[in-house]
């Protein structure tokens, strides 16, 4: 009878560690929601209250009213939790007014882009990304907002996003639905709501390719410097350190043409194309006005995931360009180019066979 007692105390004993260890364990697994940084190219930097400006690292746990500044050829990206993901390309600022405070995240956006996919919140959550004119909420989406000189704009990939139009003392003087496709432009004297356009849809399919890390606080520096290698290298990720803005006019990669030991770009160069070998690429007129699109064609191209095509000015290295898109592995097809603002001067369609920056086949045109 004792020993009945004894191994009974023991079992009861037993079961108590054992799911004491179990919700330790849990906690230390799944912890409660946090504001994490996924991802840092170049330059990215961050101002705390308090504390002297630095660079953001992988890891970093960001808070309330904490400002994020990304550089030229930079990239930036932080999750809340599991339910959403947050990306800034080069040349933003961005202020985290409200971040996981009872279920509020709130964002301003002082100037350039933010890029957001967004989970079906809990009941009570909400989530805004802010501008001085506009404020964006919403439930579950992917979109974007973008503010220069007085003027944002809203562009909704997936879902939909309630947008207000405030005025300077933040009254509401307009509210509408944004659905998904569509973008609206917002400005002091003006509010259109229009399709989305093809480097709209062509920026959003580069930023979504960073997606929320699952289990991201069992995750250490090293596992996120991995997966943004791999990210970057993937086979279905375009690189994001190289991206132009869509009003550039040249990448700020670009360097002068003429360097010591490399030969100079010929004072004339008289637009042709270039289709020895089985690929060719070419331009569908050989002369453009600097506000036109620009208009590629190409053909036999190999059957790789890795093609793609660039537009430069005529001389510059395989990596520096103005504009570049993926063929996706179709050997032949039309990329059109919008928005570049091209200075006069002589250019070139280029097409690469693979991920590198060697330039295999070639086309001239001129801007005039």
């Amino acid at each position: 009878m004792k020993r009945k007692i004894q191994i009974a105390a023991y079992c009861a004993f037993a079961a108590v560690m054992l799911a004491a260890v179990s919700v330790l364990f849990s906690c230390k697994q799944k912890g409660p929601d946090q504001a994490i940084v996924t991802f840092v190219i170049n330059d990215v930097k961050l101002a705390r209250q308090g504390e002297p400006v630095r660079q953001v690292k992988h890891m970093d746990v960001l808070k309330k009213n904490d400002v994020i500044t990304t550089g030229k050829d930079s990239f930036f990206a932080f999750q809340i939790g599991e339910e959403s993901v947050i990306r800034m390309p080069a040349e933003a600022t961005v202020k985290l007014t409200d971040l996981i405070d009872q279920n509020k995240n709130r964002m301003f956006v002082e100037k350039g882009s933010v890029y957001a996919s967004v989970k079906k919140l809990g009941k009570g959550s909400t989530y805004e990304l802010n501008t001085r004119t506009t404020v964006a909420a919403v439930r579950g989406t992917e979109f974007s907002v973008t503010y220069e000189r007085g003027k944002a704009i809203i562009a909704v990939k997936e879902g939909s996003v309630k947008v207000q139009k405030v005025s300077e003392d933040q009254k509401v003087v307009e509210e509408k639905d944004i659905e998904g496709g569509t973008a609206t432009e917002i400005s002091k004297d003006a509010s259109v709501v229009r399709p989305l356009e093809k480097g709209e849809q062509r920026e959003f399919e580069k930023v979504e390719k960073v997606v929320i890390i699952i289990n991201i606080q069992e995750k250490t520096e090293s596992d996120l410097i991995k997966n943004e290698k791999e990210v970057l290298e993937g086979d279905k990720v375009e690189p994001i350190n190289t991206e132009v803005k869509k009003d550039a006019t040249v990448p700020t990669a670009t360097v002068e043409i003429k360097q010591a030991g490399e030969a100079t770009v010929p004072a004339k160069v008289e637009p042709k194309e270039e289709s020895k070998g089985d690929g060719a690429v070419w331009t569908a007129r050989r002369v453009y006005k600097s506000s036109d699109s620009i208009v590629v064609n190409y053909k036999n191209m190999p059957d790789s995931r890795y093609c793609w095509i660039s537009v430069a000015k005529a001389g510059a290295k395989g990596g520096q360009f103005a504009a570049f898109d993926w063929t996706h592995s179709n050997k032949s097809g039309q990329m059109t180019f919008e928005g570049l603002g091209l200075e006069p001067g002589t250019y070139e369609a280029r097409a690469h066979f693979n991920r590198s920056h060697n330039i295999d086949k070639r086309s001239f045109f001129k801007v005039e």
